[in-house]
């Protein structure tokens, strides 16, 4: 049975879901754009009867407030977001094992990066999102390193990523969300892994606007502002990268040094594209609960 609950954060109150018994291991997911919460209804069916499993939707998504500050999408804003739902329901003595898509895996990096905020990560699952920083990062070494090859991957994923840059257009992308936006939304879902009858299309029209209107800041409010590039070696929490090999915005080269990065990395190829965890869902439910069993929280000692 889902729960909720709304948890202050700033200006805004987040819609958080939770499903399972709390005394099991904790997994928080995040979700991407244009998702909410929702995304991950087949991970929550899949895994709710051996771990507690927590979501919630981004400020200005779904159930979620918006805030009217300017940069409400800043990642540290939004870090911050998802630090407040971990508090919220988990004790302080508690880890959670936390799995990113997409926007979500992008913020994801940055919380288990975060100098506090990683202290409660047990391990760390990601799917088609990088480090921000890491990616800027990957396409400047493609392109300075003076190797045709590299430059051509660079192309490619500029090529990919043409959208990104078309977002900071200002007013373009929101007329077309206001008027067309369902529209847009049900093929570039389609497109890249979801299919047809995926119930995930109930969504209603005015929902799919707010929710693109909103997370659409996500994109501008942190491409020119990027968190810090980690130091090489600094990120202990162990990671599992889920490479979908068909993604059509995120590139499989394009995590070519993240073992530069990461101490404690494990590669998983799967061949599906960007909703992978909604055409594959059996399968990346098996890749995220085979890495909380081998990284499992060890038992806390009772103080005496």
């Amino acid at each position: 049975m889902l729960k909720y609950r709304k948890v202050p954060s700033e200006d805004v109150h987040l819609n958080v879901v939770t499903a399972g018994e709390i005394n099991n291991p904790a997994i928080l997911f995040i979700h991407g754009f244009p998702d909410s919460h929702r995304t991950w209804n087949r991970q929550i069916e899949g895994l709710a009867d051996k771990y507690f499993v927590i979501t919630f939707d981004f400020r200005g998504v779904g159930e979620s407030t918006s805030s009217n500050k300017k940069n409400a999408y800043y990642m540290t804003n939004v870090v911050d977001d998802v630090a407040r739902v971990v508090e919220s329901v988990l004790p302080a003595d508690r880890k959670v094992h936390i799995v990113g898509h997409d926007w979500g895996s992008v913020v994801g990096w940055s919380f288990i990066t975060h100098p506090e905020y990683k202290k409660r990560v047990a391990s760390w699952t990601s799917i088609s999102g990088p480090h921000i920083g890491l990616f800027l990062d990957w396409m400047r070494r493609k392109l300075v390193s003076g190797k045709f090859s590299d430059f051509k991957l660079f192309a490619s994923q500029f090529t990919h990523s043409w959208y990104v840059m078309f977002i900071q257009v200002p007013g373009a992308v929101d007329l077309g969300i206001k008027t067309i936006g369902k529209l847009l939304w049900r093929p570039a879902l389609r497109m890249n892994g979801v299919n047809g009858d995926d119930e995930i299309f109930n969504e209603s029209s005015k929902q799919v606007q707010q929710d693109m209107l909103n997370s659409v800041e996500l994109y501008r409010d942190n491409l020119f502002s990027p968190p810090p590039l980690p130091e090489k070696g600094s990120i202990d929490v162990p990671t599992q990268l889920v490479i979908a090999e068909k993604d059509m915005f995120i590139l499989p080269p394009m995590f070519e040094y993240l073992g530069e990065y990461v101490n404690n990395l494990t590669v998983k190829h799967i061949r599906g594209k960007h909703w992978v965890h909604r055409s594959q869902s059996k399968t990346i439910n098996q890749y995220i609960s085979d890495f909380i069993t081998i990284n499992a929280e060890k038992p806390l000692v009772e103080k005496t």
